[in-house]
C-alpha cells in the first residue's frame, strides 16, 4: 500500500483566550511529525488526523459531575462538504457550564488564523413564536472563513456536566471521517466502583491500559488508521460498532444497576407532582369517564392529547424535570416528560396500572450490561391491562389512536419505571398488529394505438398504513392526490395519473389508482406481458444489505399482489422462493395471476451474509413473472 507523507509546521496564539498579540511557536502534535496517510483516503474530502477525547468523572458532596476535553485536528482535501465550514456547539444551561471553544485553521498558504468570532447564542435553535424570548438551548456559534483555502482545521472544547444523569453511555471509536488516531481516555476517582467496558464487536485494531495515578484511575484507549463510517445501516449499531461504555453514577460512588436509576428517575420527578398539582390533577381525573377499561384509557388519552399539544421546551430545570400541570394546562402545550407525567397520573386515579417508561427514539441503543439515563431521550406510558398485556401510550403523538401512537419506537429498547423493580423492554406489537400490503389490479388496451393501462386497489395495513396515514393528517402545503401519487411510487413503483383515497385509518389505507402500463411488450417472439408493478415492497432495505457494517435484520412483511389479465394471455413463466428467511409463489387461474411475498422478521449474523446474499438474488428473480399470449 502506497503512503503519503507530510510535514508541516503549525502556528498558535501565545494566550487562546484574551490575549491578540501573535507569536510564532511550533506546536507539539503528532502531526508536525512524519505522518503516513493510507493511499485509500486519497479522494477523502476529510481525515481526521486526530482525535483526543478526555472524560474525568469528579465527585461530588450532591452528584457528580463530567469533565470533558475533546481536541481534533482536520486535514481538508477538499472544500465540497460544509460540515466543517460553519461549528455549531449546542448545550442546556441547566446540564452544563458554558463551553470554551477554540479553533485554529492553518490556510494552505501557510498562514494560520485564530477563530474569534465564536458567538454565544441563545435563542437561535428553536425559533418559534411561543418562546423567541426564551431560550431552549445555549449555542456556541462559529463562522471559518475561506473555508476552500483550508489545509487543516484544529477544533478543541472543554466542557462540564454539572450531572452526569444525561451524559452519553457510548464514545465511539470510528467516525464520519477516516481517523488517523483516536484515542480515549477515562479518569476516575479510586474510591469509585465505575462500570466501564470497551465493546469491539467489529474487530477493530484496539490498545487498552489501565494505571493508576494520583488516587486515580485512568483507562485508555487507542486507535489508529480507522475506516469512515459511511452510514449506519444495521438496526442496533451498539451490537457492533467498537466503543467505550459508562454507566456514570448521577450520585455516590458506585455505577447504578437498572432499578436503582429507575428508582433515582422517579425521586427527580417527584417534586414536579406536588399536593397543589394532585388535587389540580384530582378534579380533571373525576370529569374522565368510561364504562370499562379500555374506554377509561382511550378517553384519558384523547383528554390529555386534544388539550396538550406537544411542544419541545428544555430551557434550564426544564430539560429534565417536567413543569407543574397547571402550568402545562394553562399553557396548552408541554414535552414529552409533562404530557406523560400528566397522562399516567389521571390514569392512576382511574385505578389503571400504568408505569412511565423512557425509550430511545434514535439509531444506537443502550447495551443491557451498561445501565444509563443518557440512552434515552424520550418519555412515554406503559399501560398494563387486566389480561396482563402491555399497552404503551406516546401521548405526543397526535395522529394516532390508543393501540397506534407507539408504532413509531417498534424495536426500540426502553426502560419501564417501576419504584423498586425497574426493568428494561424492547417495544414489540401486539398480536393483532400486522404489516402488510395488498394489490388488485387489472391489465388492459387502453386504445388501438397499442397504449396499454393498469388501474387497480392498494391497501396498506400496518406500518406503511400508519406512515402514510400520519403524513395525509399532517400535511402542509402539499395536495392530497400528490402525496398520494409519491407514496404509491416510492413503496410500489406505481406511476399513477389519478388517484383516489378509498380509506383512511391509523392501521389501515385504501388507496384507488390509474396509470400507463408500461410492460406490455410486441415482438417477433409475440405478444408479453411482464409483471413488474407494483413491485416488491423492499422497507428499510438498509438492514438487509451486504456491507460489513454490522449483522442485518430483515423487515417482517406480507404482500399478495393480483393482476386481472385478458385471457389469451395464458403462458406463464414463473419463479418461485424458498428460503429460511422468506418464501414466494406465483398461482395462476383463467384471468388472474398472484403473487404472495412474505418475509418474517430475522436477524442475520455475520456468518449467514453469503447466504443472505443469495436469498436476497433469488428475490430479485422471483419479484417478476411473464405471461404469453397464444
Amino acid at each position: 500500500m502506497k503512503n503519503h507523507v507530510y510535514k508541516i509546521k503549525i502556528y498558535s496564539l501565545i494566550s487562546i483566550f484574551f490575549c491578540f498579540t501573535c507569536t510564532v511557536v511550533t506546536l507539539k502534535h503528532p502531526i508536525v511529525s512524519n505522518l503516513a496517510i493510507p493511499s485509500e483516503w486519497e479522494d477523502e474530502n476529510i481525515i481526521i488526523l486526530s482525535d483526543s477525547l478526555t472524560l474525568e468523572l469528579k465527585s461530588g458532596q450532591k452528584r457528580n459531575s463530567l469533565n470533558m476535553t475533546r481536541t481534533i485536528w482536520y486535514k481538508i482535501n477538499n472544500s465540497v462538504p460544509a460540515t466543517l465550514k460553519e461549528v455549531v456547539d449546542r448545550y442546556s444551561e441547566y446540564v452544563e457550564e458554558k463551553p470554551i471553544i477554540s479553533i485554529i485553521a492553518i490556510y494552505k498558504s501557510g498562514k494560520y488564523k485564530k477563530i474569534t468570532n465564536i458567538k454565544h447564542l441563545k435563542d437561535l435553535y428553536y425559533v418559534n413564536s411561543l418562546y423567541k424570548h426564551k431560550p431552549h438551548y445555549f449555542i456556541q456559534k462559529a463562522h471559518i472563513p475561506n473555508y476552500s483555502d483550508i489545509a487543516f482545521l484544529r477544533y478543541s472544547v472543554k466542557r462540564r456536566f454539572h450531572q452526569t444523569k444525561n451524559c452519553s453511555d457510548r464514545y465511539g471509536l470510528r467516525s464520519d471521517y477516516p481517523v488517523q488516531k483516536k484515542v480515549i481516555q477515562l479518569i476516575w476517582p479510586t474510591s469509585y466502583e465505575l462500570n466501564f467496558g470497551l465493546e469491539n464487536a467489529e474487530n477493530l485494531t484496539i490498545q487498552s491500559n489501565k494505571i493508576v495515578k494520583n488516587n486515580k484511575n485512568i483507562f485508555t484507549v487507542e486507535g489508529n488508521s480507522l475506516q469512515p463510517i459511511k452510514s449506519i445501516n444495521n438496526k442496533y449499531p451498539e451490537l457492533w460498532y467498537a466503543a467505550l461504555f459508562v454507566s456514570f453514577p448521577p450520585v455516590n460512588s458506585k455505577s447504578f444497576s437498572w432499578e436503582e436509576l429507575g428508582d433515582f428517575y422517579l425521586q427527580e420527578l417527584s417534586d414536579s407532582l406536588k399536593d397543589k398539582d394532585a388535587s389540580f390533577l384530582d378534579s380533571l381525573a373525576k370529569g374522565i369517564q368510561g364504562l370499562d377499561e379500555n374506554e377509561i384509557i382511550d378517553n384519558t388519552f384523547k383528554y390529555v392529547k386534544d388539550n396538550i399539544r406537544y411542544y419541545g421546551s428544555w430551557e434550564k430545570a426544564y430539560s429534565i424535570i417536567p413543569r407543574d400541570p397547571k402550568m402545562v394546562f394553562k399553557n396548552g402545550y408541554g414535552d414529552c416528560k409533562e404530557l406523560s407525567t400528566i397522562l399516567a397520573f389521571l390514569l392512576r386515579r382511574k385505578n389503571v396500572k400504568v408505569w412511565l417508561t423512557l425509550v430511545n427514539t434514535k439509531g444506537f441503543q443502550y447495551l443491557e450490561k451498561y445501565p444509563t439515563l443518557g440512552a434515552f431521550d424520550h418519555l412515554i406510558v406503559c399501560v398494563e391491562k387486566m389480561n396482563g398485556n402491555l399497552l404503551f401510550l406516546d401521548p405526543t403523538n397526535k395522529v394516532c389512536t390508543t393501540n397506534t401512537s407507539y408504532h413509531w419506537v417498534l424495536g426500540q429498547k426502553a426502560l419501564i419505571i417501576k419504584e423498586n423493580g425497574s426493568y428494561t423492554y424492547t417495544i414489540n406489537p401486539d398480536r393483532f398488529y400486522k404489516n402488510e400490503i395488498k394489490t388488485v389490479s387489472k391489465i388492459e388496451p387502453l386504445s388501438d394505438r397499442g397504449d396499454w393501462s393498469i388501474k387497480g386497489t392498494v391497501i396498506f395495513n400496518g406500518a406503511i398504513a400508519g406512515q402514510t396515514y400520519k403524513a395525509i393528517k399532517l400535511r402542509e402545503n402539499v395536495k392530497e392526490s400528490e402525496l398520494l401519487i409519491n407514496t404509491l411510487k416510492n413503496v410500489l413503483q406505481i406511476k399513477a395519473n389519478k388517484v383516489t383515497l378509498d380509506k383512511l385509518e391509523p392501521l389501515s389505507v385504501t388507496i384507488g389508482y390509474f396509470a400507463p402500463f408500461s410492460h406490455y411488450i410486441t415482438n417477433n417472439s409475440g405478444r408479453s406481458i411482464i409483471f413488474a408493478v407494483p413491485s416488491l415492497y423492499t422497507p428499510n432495505q438498509h438492514f438487509s444489505d451486504l456491507s460489513n457494517e454490522g449483522n442485518r435484520y430483515l423487515y417482517e412483511v406480507n404482500q399478495t399482489d393480483t393482476w386481472i389479465i385478458p385471457k389469451d394471455f395464458n403462458t406463464f413463466n414463473f419463479t418461485n422462493l424458498s428460503s429460511k428467511y422468506s418464501k414466494g409463489t406465483w398461482n395462476s387461474t383463467n384471468e388472474n395471476i398472484t403473487r404472495i411475498y412474505s418475509c418474517e422478521f430475522k436477524h442475520i449474523d455475520e456468518s449467514e451474509r453469503e447466504y443472505l446474499g443469495k436469498m436476497l438474488s433469488k428475490k430479485n428473480e422471483f419479484s417478476r413473472g411473464i405471461a404469453w399470449a397464444e
